[in-house]
């Protein structure tokens, strides 16, 4: 309820909290809940939430992604936890939809030119190859 009296678009969760979700949807913001296993995955998206945060991410790789996507190829799956900028580029290879990226954005030393540098790599990372 905060987030939303804040002007928040979405709010991010580290696990499938069913009254998250609901409270989410009633505000309309996006729930983003937390999940580390494709039981947890499906429970959420049944629940209502468009897309899953897979976490922690530097626990189960690119690998996981691409296992998870193959019965569910339209599952919207945010890997969280541990993304690098060179483990971005292997989530998106993976089918990964988005990635969520913390310590390496905002680490020392840090202005503002450092930081949109850092999100335009992750960003360009994120992109399909072009061909």
């Amino acid at each position: 309820q905060e987030a939303a009296k804040r002007g928040a678009g979405f709010v991010v969760a580290p696990t499938v909290d069913e009254v998250v979700i609901q409270t989410a949807l009633d505000l309309e913001l996006t729930p983003l809940p937390g999940a580390a296993t494709p039981t947890e995955i499906i429970r959420a998206v049944r629940l209502g939430a468009p897309a899953v945060k897979g976490f922690p991410a530097e626990t189960f790789g690119p690998d996981f992604v691409r296992a998870v996507l193959a019965p569910f190829p339209a599952l919207q799956l945010i890997p969280t936890g541990g993304v690098t900028l060179s483990r971005a580029e292997a989530f998106r290879a993976a089918g990964a939809w988005a990635v969520g990226v913390g310590s390496p954005l905002v680490s020392a030393p840090l202005d503002a030119g450092t930081l949109a540098a850092r999100a335009a790599a992750f960003v360009g990372a994120m992109r399909p190859a072009a061909g």
